[in-house]
């Protein structure tokens, strides 16, 4: 039998977004566009892979919006190194 587990999404201060190929110049773009874009929210390169976003106290709107937001950003990606 499966139980659900309680999770209250929208009560998160902040989220990682991580990326499927790592590249430090794109987690670079991703938070800069991110500060960019959204108002209240403070994002920054954790690593290649990571991009931590912060939400202000100032922040309204809903974390599921803002991640719809995120992934629908449209930013040049660097393409993966062919070694």
């Amino acid at each position: 039998m499966e139980k659900e587990l309680r999770y209250d999404f929208e009560q998160n201060r902040a989220l990682t977004v991580n990326l499927f190929h790592p590249d430090f110049t794109t987690s670079t773009r991703l938070a800069s566009l991110i500060n960019a874009k959204v108002g209240d929210v403070d994002a920054r390169m954790v690593d290649s892979s990571s991009v931590l976003v912060r939400f202000r106290n100032t922040y309204q709107g809903s974390v599921v919006g803002l991640v719809s937001v995120i992934e629908n950003l449209m930013f040049p990606l660097t393409p993966p190194p062919l070694w």
